[in-house]
């Protein structure tokens, strides 16, 4: 027969002072010196509680997200909503990837006019 365990406290409110370990002594303080905290692509070492908290969170962006408001075609909508979570992103890389291809044809010379691209896209519209 399988032998239980008894019951362990499911919450800080039960547990006992006694049973908190105390880490203020000098061992834990030469543990905090010697740690090393990674934030994002930065590595972070001592023990100085104000960068630790300022560090708290979500590592920041290499280009920061804009919050806008936009109105799309509802099948685009509709195409990228039905891709799943994080289709938001996926329309930035798509959009990204789109802008990287203009800016290089324009580079090469061969910038497309305005009416060309959108005679494509009135096709496309028409095909769907």
């Amino acid at each position: 027969m399988i032998e239980r365990k008894p019951n362990t406290p499911q919450n800080s409110s039960e547990l006992d002072d006694d049973d908190i370990p105390d880490t203020s002594g000098p061992k834990w303080a030469e543990v905090r010196a010697n740690a090393v905290v990674s934030h994002g692509n930065k590595i972070i070492s001592g023990d100085n509680p104000r960068i630790i908290k300022a560090l708290r969170g979500r590592p920041p962006l290499a280009e920061k997200k804009i919050a806008t408001s936009i109105r799309l075609d509802q099948g685009i909508l509709e195409f990228y909503k039905a891709s799943g979570p994080l289709w938001q992103t996926r329309l930035n890389d798509d959009l990204r990837r789109f802008i990287r291809m203009e800016v290089a044809e324009r580079d090469r010379g061969n910038k497309a006019s305005h009416r060309t691209r959108s005679a494509a896209a009135s096709k496309v519209r028409k095909k769907s």
